[in-house]
């Protein structure tokens, strides 16, 4: 078992920035455990401190699971206080991190949709069309109720559901990510 892969998965939240992250890092290099962990966690890149990154270099493996679920004033709205200028720095740094120290991050963007970013669809296929990312999971809101297009009313639904007809025809979709 000392030579099994570990696989630690932290969601919820804004896991950066628990002071327990660091604490396990440190407690896991300490007793040369480092190097078998893969770390996943959740992220709204709104701050990632240097000291994690640092620690999160000698291990097996990374994956940020970042939750940008807009772009512009509308993740304003979405992530209020952060702003869509200190997410987009953030994930800069990541990649630049990674690419400076050659570490294995992984930056997967990992965008929840409602009613409200919905009609926003547009700006963030362009956005991320041009910008690097690894890999992306969608994943839709079902609950509460109210942010389902089926739980609209129905004079609603025409709108939003030609306004995602619209992004099928995005050249992000052309793509091979």
């Amino acid at each position: 078992l000392a030579s099994e892969p570990i696989k630690i998965c932290l969601v919820g939240g804004e896991t950066p920035l628990a002071p327990g992250i660091q604490v396990l890092a440190q407690w896991l290099i300490d007793r040369g455990h480092i190097k078998r962990v893969e770390f996943v966690f959740s992220s709204n890149c709104l701050n990632m401190p240097d000291r994690l990154l640092d620690l999160l270099a000698q291990r097996a493996g990374v994956v940020i699971a970042a939750s940008l679920d807009s772009t512009h004033d509308n993740f304003h709205y979405v992530r209020w206080p952060g702003t869509w200028q200190r997410a987009t720095a953030t994930v800069d740094k990541i990649l630049a991190y990674r690419r400076e120290h050659n570490v294995d991050i992984t930056l997967q963007i990992r965008p929840n949709f409602n009613i409200n970013n919905n009609f926003y669809q547009d700006d963030f296929l362009d956005y991320w069309s041009d910008h690097e990312y690894d890999s992306m999971m969608v994943f839709n809101v079902y609950a509460p109720e109210v942010f389902r297009v089926d739980t609209l009313p129905a004079y609603m639904r025409p709108a939003i559901l030609e306004r995602l007809k619209a992004c099928l025809d995005h050249r992000f979709f052309a793509q091979d990510r």
